[in-house]
């Protein structure tokens, strides 16, 4: 697990699978900074009314 140290995103990973949780906008920061590095694909879920409300990450289903 990783914490940043300005943001208030942690992180977990697992293999080529990042999992992170934080605020939207800090989650785009860090989104763009790793887009810049490696080739990125990214699902989200969350309270707003844009977001999907469930995914499954690493053969388990995840519910906001």
């Amino acid at each position: 697990m990783f914490r940043h140290r300005r943001l208030s995103v942690v992180m977990v990973v697992h293999g080529d699978d990042f999992i992170a949780v934080g605020p939207r906008r800090e989650l785009d920061e860090i989104e763009a900074e790793m887009k810049k590095k490696y080739p990125v694909k990214t699902q989200r879920i969350g309270e707003a009314p844009d977001r999907e409300k469930s995914m499954r990450v690493l053969g388990r289903d995840v519910k906001w």
